[in-house]
């Protein structure tokens, strides 16, 4: 069952990269606006549509009450995996996707030193297995093992990555001290819902970015970013 959910995973975060791409190749905001302007659509609908996560755990999560320690981890959680949202979102403007996304899996990487760091223990197979996650996923993004990956966006997906496994951890230590990880789960789409009204309430260029992309794509931007 793990496998199946595993190629399913992998299988829906395919499609939400191509949405992506294609959402930043069909931008309506002139690539000569502020890029807040030309990010500011795809940071709010993916912020705002957490609601629909919010919902659903809801209903399946048989217990969201948390103690007030992994609460509040749980909300801050929410706060470095957005503005990874936005720096993936504005890499997206100046990088192709393939080269993009495998970077992402350094967020292992990172995992494994924190982990390390906190006192874990890593075995040889699970070394091995992280390598080939990550040399795995390069390949069949790049389509070839030669690196192709511009120095500027390496150095910047190191500190992106960094970002988004210490969101993960955050995560982990939250579930540990609660019910469960669909609790944080929870709370964590409560964070980034609240993180995505505050953006739409008070950062002028993504409001307009946004309301530009609802004007000029009406149904097929809300349509490809709810799937």
């Amino acid at each position: 069952m793990w496998l199946l959910c595993m190629l399913a995973g992998v299988f829906c975060m395919a499609l939400v990269n191509y949405a992506d791409e294609w959402l930043t190749a069909h931008n309506p905001v002139p690539a000569s606006a502020n890029i807040h302007r030309r990010i500011g659509g795809l940071l709010l609908i993916s912020s705002l549509f957490s609601v629909i996560g919010v919902i659903g755990l809801w209903l399946v999560v048989a217990n969201v009450r948390m103690a007030a320690l992994p609460l509040a981890l749980s909300l801050f959680s929410a706060i470095p995996l957005v503005f990874v949202w936005a720096m993936y979102f504005l890499l997206l403007n100046l990088f192709p996707v393939y080269q993009i996304v495998p970077l992402f899996q350094l967020t292992a990487i990172w995992l494994l030193l924190i982990e390390l760091a906190s006192g874990a223990h890593a075995t040889v197979a699970g070394l091995a297995g992280v390598f080939m996650l990550v040399i795995g996923a390069y390949v069949l993004d790049v389509g070839k093992l030669k690196w192709v990956i511009p120095s500027k966006l390496f150095l910047i997906m190191l500190c992106v990555t960094f970002i988004l496994a210490t969101s993960q951890y955050v995560v982990r230590v939250a579930a540990s001290l609660s019910s469960g990880a669909g609790a944080v789960s929870f709370w964590q789409y409560v964070g980034i819902l609240g993180i995505g009204i505050a953006l739409f309430l008070f950062v002028r260029p993504y409001r307009e970015g946004f309301f530009i992309r609802i004007q000029r794509q009406g149904k097929s931007f809300v349509g490809i970013s709810v799937c």
